[in-house]
């Protein structure tokens, strides 16, 4: 398993590098609102996503979950900066 980098960007042109585990198990990106979030990850790489609570769960090939915390608002839109 690889490790996954990100770039969480916020909307004052600031930006917060970080690496996502290549261990199995889980990991969380912690988002505020209006933030921007890239993963450095394919398609091929994901198996499935879903909405829990506020958060998008993104499940990828290997087993690993990746949970960005607070992507959606309470209304259920995404919270995101287009």
């Amino acid at each position: 398993m690889q490790a996954i980098n990100f770039v969480v960007r916020t909307p004052v042109g600031g930006t917060q590098s970080g690496v996502v585990s290549g261990e199995a198990g889980s990991s969380t990106i912690f988002l505020q609102e209006n933030e921007q979030v890239s993963l450095h990850l394919g398609r091929h790489q994901m198996s499935g996503y879903a909405r829990v609570g506020n958060d998008l769960v993104i499940t990828l090939v290997d087993g690993r979950e990746i949970t960005l915390s607070g992507y959606f608002s309470d209304a259920g839109t995404a919270v995101l900066a287009p």
